[in-house]
């Protein structure tokens, strides 16, 4: 345990066992009890280890409610058929409940050995076995793996460990055996699964809300039929004390496997009061601690994962307790955000704007203006300024702000105009006649031509008029009308 402290949470994502560094290799190796029972709509080679409890009465075989489930199919009330009948693997019935979860039988994987779990059990003085008596408390939906679990919870949660006179609590037997398992075996891979429940199905989905909640509600009336007879031994074979039908612990190499039976040998006699009472008080003794699988240690009873745990995993439609009723189940409440709220008043003297000047300099700058001095000195508040501020700044606004220093001289008027003069500028050409009708004079070379264009071109013949009333002059190279 000391070992697994120095492990960060965050990383270990692996069951909670005991020791997570030291155990290697995952197995399906058990002590538990065993729900199995042959059904003529399950698989034929199906044993029957139990009689009290009929499964079959909270599966949906005909999936009115359910619209699937894992390939397994339906684990508990006989089974899985298989083909034609059942067109999942064909299964026997594997219903068991789960106490210590051994794994391997090999110490370098972390397990224990085979031939040590069968002395330490088949001894009369290490592990007390009582006779197992069982009711079921309620179906649950697992969360996180939407499995369908039988629950079989130890109700009232805490026993009454002051008076010795009173009964003891529903389903205490299996809290009775997993403390002295777990105090006895210390190995890596130690762990319970989720006590105490019974696996019916894996991955259910259902067909709607509404399908859900009448699957709950039809499990949850065969449960409380099953409450009013009371705890039930699981007993199928003669033994134990003085040839009484007896219930003990099973052994599993997996859930489909049972390889050895223990028979109880701690039995509470109905006669002998003082015999009664001596193994009361070893039985108190060892209800007051519980396991806690978040923490890895001892916890009293009633502050354990085993007590308010499994609340946090599962969904319970409804409990089948008498503490909770379905009235309860049906009351729903909002949220807080949804609440309606009470509307506040609005103060009346308060203004909307936040940019108004506040109130205690209005009353001030009145009171100076009908010259009345305040009584006392009032404290400005942090970020609005004093009354004598406010004058002061008033009466700074109203100075003359001084001259900037242009950052850039401009130039005078006289450069502008020498610069205006100097600066050579083309002049814009004129439209004359002789830009418009063309002129008989060679045009000005431009500085800008090549050497090869630098020849000067033809004098161009002047062509004849068409227009037989225009004559064109030699000495003026104008044209002009006769």
């Amino acid at each position: 345990q000391q070992d697994y402290q120095r492990i960060s949470p965050s990383i270990i994502i692996m069951p909670p066992v005991l020791y997570p560094h030291k155990s290697r290799v995952d197995g399906q190796v058990f002590l538990g009890l065993s729900l199995a029972r042959q059904s003529e709509e399950g698989h034929l080679s199906s044993n029957t280890h139990q009689t009290a409890f009929d499964l079959n009465q909270l599966l949906d075989r005909d999936y009115s409610f359910v619209a699937s489930t894992g390939e397994d199919g339906w684990l508990a009330g006989g089974g899985e058929p298989g083909p034609p009948d059942s067109y999942k693997l064909a299964s026997q019935d594997s219903a068991h409940v789960e106490i210590l979860r051994i794994g391997t039988y090999r110490k370098d994987w972390g397990g224990v050995p085979k031939k040590e779990i069968c002395q330490v059990l088949e001894s009369d003085q290490t592990i007390l076995i009582p006779q197992i008596e069982l009711v079921p408390t309620a179906l649950v939906e697992n969360k996180t793996t939407h499995d369908l679990e039988l629950r079989f919870d130890m109700e009232p949660g805490i026993p009454n460990f002051q008076d010795l006179t009173a009964p003891l609590p529903v389903n205490w037997q299996l809290r009775f055996l997993h403390n002295q398992l777990f105090r006895h075996f210390e190995f890596p891979s130690r762990f319970c699964p989720g006590a105490f429940h019974c696996t019916l199905a894996r991955n259910v989905e259902f067909r709607s809300a509404k399908h859900r909640a009448q699957y709950f509600a039809k499990c949850d009336r065969v449960i409380q039929q099953w409450q009013q007879q009371g705890p039930q031994p699981l007993h199928t074979m003669q033994g134990g004390l003085s040839g009484e039908p007896s219930s003990g612990l099973y052994l599993f190499t997996d859930r489909k496997n049972v390889t050895h039976f223990f028979k109880p040998n701690f039995i509470l006699s109905n006669g002998d009061d003082e015999d009664k009472e001596s193994k009361k008080i070893i039985i108190l003794d060892v209800l007051r601690e519980e396991w806690d699988e978040t923490a890895l240690s001892w916890k009293p009873c009633g502050k354990g994962s085993m007590s308010h745990g499994d609340t946090k995993k599962s969904s319970r439609w409804p409990l089948s307790s008498s503490s909770r009723k379905p009235q309860q189940l049906r009351t729903v409440t909002p949220p807080p955000s949804s609440r309606a709220r009470t509307p506040t008043k609005k103060r009346p003297d308060v203004p909307s704007k936040r940019w108004t000047t506040p109130k205690k300099v209005r009353e001030a700058a009145a009171a100076d203006k009908r010259g009345i001095t305040p009584t006392r000195a009032r404290t400005p508040t942090k970020g609005r300024p004093a009354v004598e501020d406010v004058r002061k700044r008033a009466i700074s606004n109203t100075t003359p702000t001084r001259a900037r220093t242009p950052t850039k001289v401009r130039p005078a008027s006289e450069d502008v105009r020498k610069r205006s003069t100097t600066r050579s500028r083309t002049p814009t050409p004129t439209r004359t006649r002789e830009s418009i009708l063309g002129s008989t004079k060679p045009k000005r070379q431009s500085s800008r031509r090549s050497k090869r264009h630098s020849t000067p071109k033809p004098k161009r013949k002047p062509e004849e008029s068409k227009n037989p009333g225009r004559k064109r002059s030699d000495s003026t190279e104008k044209y002009m009308w006769v």
